[in-house]
């Protein structure tokens, strides 16, 4: 948590961050230099020329430190488009809410449907002119006519003005007078239409220009820092790619900066699925273009392939600013973007193989129910006890047993650990193993048929794993000089072929089974529209253009009973990291890059540096808590949700599956809590479910893809309306005979607001700090006077009343919270996951 001011936090690593190559350095003077360059009394037109200048004189090789210029331009032009501007429309959240700026629209209103504006507007408008100011001369008079008062015109000019234009130019060309600006700011006495870019922002734009990356925390507006070098890079004549998670968040960050972008001369667009060849290059002669990673990779690998310059798409790559960065460069680091060809004919998997595979399943299935049967007769902590959960562990992972066993004592774990490696070194593995059809090595992800997994196998599908056989036939009759040769070639070729179909079957064995045992459905993949899609681990997403290949894809199919889909031809392929050192300058922005600073570093030559909240965080991580069992954690989930849903609160609650959403929306609807659910079974619905997230009484279940490029916004009066509830409550629980009821607050802030909000209700209360973790507490009492204290007597516990006659049996003690709940269902493998879930409060 940072309380200091940017302008003093920034000044004490001014040396640390400076970009080679670059003569911008940070200290106090970049953003003292944005501030003191005041552009707030230009026209919309002065703005856009002074843009047009600077981009001119790069073009014709001046190179000066137009940094401050072009940020202060673009600040300016972000407070107007997404501030002021929304004066436009009356229907939006600040504007409805302030009942001064709405006259101007009932008096615009009453003026347009007056004869006498009707026939000036109509001659203006056939005179060929377009500016505002020609405008207001031309209807002024009939202004003044109507009594409207010289403080009011020109407001009330310029929505008259607006919509004449907007009927027939988009509005991000419609450029208004300095005065507009200075007029509305004079009347928006409670900044309502304010919006202003934070020094943090700034900041982050100046470091994404020098080519960092940088961390923000969620909410801090790292859309908005993206404007500002994308701005200034396209003022220097580059070509900038904003990269985004997927294509929502590049239309949606697309569309909201357009206004902004083509104020200032400059064009916008997004790059996104569904696009033709001829959509696509239109995209990309825009200055600024959005778009997903996967847009970016697959239309440069395409371009590489096509014959004629006319046919590409792409004008190069020069400059990427990626959103989520450490997911984009780092998760998916590794995953190949691949080109696919024409699909050949679709694998064939003969019905007996599935047949076998399935039989080895069950009959594994059955070793482990016998091995946990086991478990249950042999003395715990007894050498027996610890070589069955070896030989289970290895067996099923995930079984019910070993989560019970190991919730119960962490060192259990440590303990089988060790007796499987031990076995290894040893080469004692086959005696662990020796009764199992095949093990699991849940470290790496990986699967090893036994000996007698395959002696089953071939029973079923005949010889399979006799390759040596086969080669030792081979070889033989290859090196005897006796036979002709004719003959020799004819006995090798056929025992070649023999051999690569036993490997083919072999191949798909281990495919198959590597499917029905390792890959979960609704954790790894779920099936739509009689489609295997994949889920993407970080995110919780579904990934309908990935598949696995090798015939892994075929496997699933062949499981789920879908059809299986020819395996395409490969023409061309590029990791992640491969693609991203194409670009001629990279940046990247994140709410969770620190603990990877390293692999940045190493892997992309990107330095990371964290820049402070603008505000101190409101928000209280708790200790997480361990249940023995899964049914006792999700029953305790759903307690909290109803004393949470109870009071309006909003909850979001983060699974790392489908499975656990849908086991959790279950018992949410067994007890009538209404809720959303988003997963990648139904993230078409992703928009609409994260908007009604931070409404009062809203409860959301989702895995991992509510923790990426979503803010949850909370309801204009949430936490009020949600102490109102407390106080509600609490006046419940003195009637029904409770003699006080003490609230422990998390911070200083949260207890003033209950203390307004039950003080209103004439309820005697009081302030006191608890002995846990020096928590405030709010003590309410039926009788006791209303008196305020900064600290409790010494000696005095969490649980202390001021009120005289109530005892310790009828005193009620609640946890006090506001805002929104975020309840993470299990911690994930990769702490930036459970960071990411953090960073939605």
């Amino acid at each position: 948590m940072f309380e200091m001011p940017v302008l003093d936090w920034i000044e004490g690593f001014p040396d640390a961050v400076d970009a080679p190559g670059e003569e911008l350095r940070l200290g106090r003077t970049p953003l003292k230099d944005i501030h003191f360059r005041t552009v707030s009394s230009f026209s919309d037109a002065d703005l856009r020329n002074d843009l047009s200048r600077l981009t001119r004189q790069a073009e014709g090789g001046e190179r000066e430190d137009n940094l401050a210029t072009v940020f202060a331009i673009v600040n300016e032009a972000i407070s107007r488009r997404l501030g002021a501007w929304r004066f436009f429309d009356p229907l939006v959240d600040p504007l409805a809410e302030q009942s001064d700026l709405l006259v101007y629209h009932d008096l615009a209103e009453r003026i347009s449907h007056i004869p006498d504006f009707e026939w000036a507007a109509n001659k203006w408008g056939h005179s060929g002119s377009t500016c505002w100011e020609s405008f207001n001369r031309a209807v002024t008079p009939v202004l003044v006519r109507h009594g409207i008062d010289p403080g009011d015109r020109i407001l009330v000019v310029t929505i008259l003005f607006l919509r004449q234009r907007s009927q027939v130019e988009l509005a991000g060309s419609i450029l208004l007078p300095s005065c507009f600006y200075q007029a509305l700011q004079a009347q928006d006495q409670d900044g309502v239409l304010a919006y202003r870019a934070t020094d943090e922002q700034l900041l982050a734009g100046i470091l994404l220009y020098q080519g960092k990356v940088v961390e923000m925390n969620a909410g801090e507006g790292k859309t908005i820092a993206a404007a500002f070098p994308a701005v200034l890079h396209a003022v220097h004549g580059r070509a900038v790619h904003v990269i985004t998670a997927n294509d929502y968040l590049a239309s949606r960050d697309a569309e909201w900066l357009a206004p902004v972008f083509e104020s200032l001369g400059l064009s916008v667009s997004a790059v996104l699925e569904f696009m033709d060849d001829s959509d696509r290059r239109f995209a990309y002669e825009k200055d600024i273009v959005y778009g997903p990673l996967r847009e970016f990779g697959f239309d440069f690998m395409r371009d590489n392939l096509k014959l004629s310059s006319a046919e590409v798409v792409q004008r190069g790559l020069d400059v990427a600013i990626v959103d989520e960065a450490d997911h984009a460069l780092i998760d998916e680091a590794n995953i190949p973007l691949i080109i696919a060809g024409e699909s050949g004919a679709a694998p064939k998997i003969p019905v007996k193989l599935r047949t076998a595979i399935e039989q080895l399943v069950d009959l594994q299935s059955a070793l482990v129910s016998d091995l946990e049967q086991e478990v249950e007769n042999v003395p715990p902590r007894s050498k027996d006890y610890f070589r069955l959960l070896a030989k289970l562990y290895l067996a099923d992972p995930d079984g019910k047993v070993l989560r019970k066993e190991f919730a119960a004592d962490f060192k259990v774990l440590k303990r089988v650990r060790r007796i499987i490696t031990t076995c290894r070194i040893d080469d004692e593995y086959d005696k662990l193993t020796g009764d199992l059809c095949y093990w699991i090595d849940n470290e790496g992800k990986s699967l090893c048929m036994t000996g007698k997994g395959q002696d089953i196998i071939e029973a079923r599908l005949g010889p399979l794993f006799e390759d040596l056989t086969i080669l030792e036939q081979a070889s033989s009759i290859q090196a005897n000089i006796g036979l002709p040769l004719a003959f020799r070639r004819k006995e090798v070729d056929k025992l070649n072929r023999q051999l690569a179909r036993s490997q083919y079957r072999m191949h798909q064995v281990v495919r198959m089974l590597w499917g029905y045992v390792l890959l979960k459905k609704g954790v790894d993949y779920l099936v739509r529209d009689d489609q295997v899609v994949l889920i993407d681990k970080y995110t919780g997403r579904g990934r309908p253009d990935t598949r696995y290949h090798y015939g892994l894809q075929a496997a699933l199919e062949v499981k789920e009973g879908v059809p299986v889909q020819p395996e395409p031809e490969v023409l061309g392929r590029i990791s992640v990291r491969g693609f991203i050192h194409q670009y001629s300058k990279v940046s990247g922005m994140t709410g969770t890059a620190m603990s990877s600073k390293t692999e940045f570093r190493r892997s992309y030559g990107l330095d990371v540096v964290a820049v402070p909240p603008s505000k101190p965080a409101n928000r209280t991580d708790f200790e997480p808590r361990i249940y023995a069992s899964n049914q006792d954690k999700l029953q305790a989930i759903v307690d909290e949700v109803q004393v949470c849903h109870r009071l309006g609160r909003p909850v979001l609650i983060g699974t790392h599956s489908i499975d656990e959403c849908d086991a959790i929306s279950r018992l949410l609807t067994r007890d009538g809590i209404g809720h959303n659910l988003l997963n990648a079974a139904n993230d078409m619905e992703e928009a609409r479910v994260i908007n009604e997230a931070g409404r009062f009484g809203a409860v959301t279940v989702a895995t991992d893809m509510a923790g990426r490029g979503t803010d949850i916004i909370l309801e204009n009066g949430l936490n009020r309306r949600i102490a109102d509830s407390y106080g509600v409550l609490t006046r419940q629980m003195l009637a029904q005979g409770a003699g006080s009821v003490t609230f422990r607050c998390q911070t200083k802030d949260a207890a003033e607001i209950l203390m307004s909000v039950l003080t209103a209700g004439s309820l005697d209360c009081s302030l006191a700090t608890s002995q846990h973790k020096g928590d405030t507490c709010v003590v309410v009492s039926s009788n006791a006077r209303c008196a305020h204290t900064d600290t409790a007597p010494s000696g005095v516990s969490s649980t202390f009343s001021l009120n005289e006659q109530s005892t310790q049996d009828n005193t009620v003690h609640l946890d006090f919270g506001l805002g929104l709940y975020v309840i993470g269902t299990e911690n994930s493998d990769i702490g930036r996951v459970d960071d990411q879930l953090k960073g939605r409060s």
